[in-house]
């Protein structure tokens, strides 16, 4: 019986990882496209107003280092304004302010809206109540700082007629832990394995929630920055899709950003990030399928949403797998029957199987990255290695982030 029962399953699972398989070769193939240079932007023909927006609540421990990176940018200074948004005027960061010039402090005022959505909206109003007047808003966290041309590259891309432009993620915590290394690879697997090669092929990026700008004639159109879930970055990447807007990945457009360097904030982290994604889903999954296939530009739809269910159907695929044959093998085992350790063998040989694929996975992404980072060997050895550890507690994470009841805001503490 159990011989009959452990080739059913080979034969079963066999059918549906091929099938797996297939949903992931328009990933295999994009991933080339992390070996070649990304889109390069004609010079602009002109310069454009840009407001920098810049979330700070306490972050004076990390904000000056954002205003000096901001200061040293090689973009005119007339066309760009920054402004600090904190929740009081006893926020130490108001008074390092005032030491940098063409900066401004927004003091929000409806503390009862908590989250970064409500800020970025709170000081979208007060700029715009102001009768100030800006082509475009840049969104940085208080923690990044940004590359000198960072504002130049922006404007290409705008000037090139972009609603929105993503910049690229570099870490600036390589070396500094096993987690925070593969916290950066998770987003080189966005930026460098997802969005440059939906760049090049004019389909909707992926949005990350900094070093970006938004268009002022899109912001005009929601009324503000009504994008309030967890992950406002995903619902806006949802938003843009929907009603097409046009958004690109520009790679020489750089900011750096601190990943998490211990599992504990990383957790926290994450487990935010799906709590997120569930509420944008809920409120765009129908509208977007409808829009795949009765509207317009179907495959940029359905591939948007598909890239990321084909890593989870085969990661689930495999995770079935892996426990039916372990539970097999001790109810085998425990009713005497020898082939206990045959479908042990095919249990454990899966396991090791799946941690070699992303031990390859990791090495192919540092490799990818290797003009963008400055690790050390052992750094990377050691990253590699625990890669597929970090990846697989994504999977309790997701179990936690889908079921919590906890829907508000909590900001991840600096370290």
């Amino acid at each position: 019986m159990y011989q009959e029962i452990f080739s059913t399953a080979n034969l079963v699972f066999g059918i549906v990882f091929a099938l797996a398989l297939v949903l992931l070769i328009p990933i295999i193939i994009a991933w080339g496209s992390a070996f070649t240079k990304g889109k390069r932007f004609p010079d602009a023909k002109q310069k454009h107003k840009f407001a920098i927006l810049i979330p700070a609540r306490n972050e004076s421990k990390v904000v000056e280092n954002l205003l000096q990176s901001i200061q040293a940018q090689d973009y005119d200074k007339q066309y760009f304004t920054s402004y600090v948004i904190v929740e009081s005027t006893s926020d130490p960061t108001c008074e390092i302010v005032k030491k940098y010039p063409n900066t401004e402090i927004v003091v929000r005022q409806h503390l009862e809206k908590v989250g970064k959505g409500a800020a970025l909206d709170e000081a979208w109003q007060e700029i715009k109540n102001k009768g100030l007047e800006y082509e475009a808003y840049v969104i940085i966290d208080a923690d990044n700082t940004i590359a000198e041309d960072f504002m130049t590259e922006m404007n290409k891309a705008y000037d090139a007629g972009y609603d929105i432009c993503v910049g690229s993620y570099h870490s600036k915590e390589w070396n500094k832990s096993w987690v925070a290394n593969c916290s950066s690879m998770t987003f080189s697997l966005v930026h460098t394995f997802h969005n440059k090669y939906r760049s090049k092929i004019k389909h909707n990026v992926l949005i990350n929630g900094t070093g970006l700008y938004i268009a002022s004639r899109v912001l005009e159109q929601v009324g503000g920055y009504k994008f309030q879930t967890l992950t406002e970055d995903y619902e806006l990447s949802l938003y843009s899709v929907l009603h097409n807007l046009n958004t690109i990945y520009n790679e020489y457009a750089v900011y750096y950003d601190t990943p998490p360097t211990n599992m504990r904030t990383s957790w926290t982290q994450r487990v935010r990030w799906i709590t997120g994604h569930n509420q944008a889903d809920k409120m765009y999954n129908r509208k977007l399928y409808s829009k795949a296939f009765k509207g317009d530009r179907p495959y940029n739809t359905l591939d948007f949403k598909l890239s990321i269910l084909s890593i989870a159907v085969m990661a689930v695929v495999v995770i079935v797998y892996i426990l039916f044959m372990l539970i097999l093998g001790i109810v085998a085992g425990v009713n005497g029957a020898l082939i206990w350790r045959k479908i042990m063998a095919a249990a454990f040989f899966a396991l090791a199987a799946t941690y070699l694929v992303f031990v390859l996975i990791s090495t192919i992404v540092l490799i990818a990255e290797r003009k963008n980072i400055n690790i050390k060997f052992t750094s990377a050895l050691t990253t590699v290695l625990l890669n597929p550890v970090f990846l697989a507690s994504w999977m309790p994470i997701f179990i936690q982030g889908a079921t919590t009841k906890d829907k508000t805001w909590h900001p991840v503490e600096r370290e």
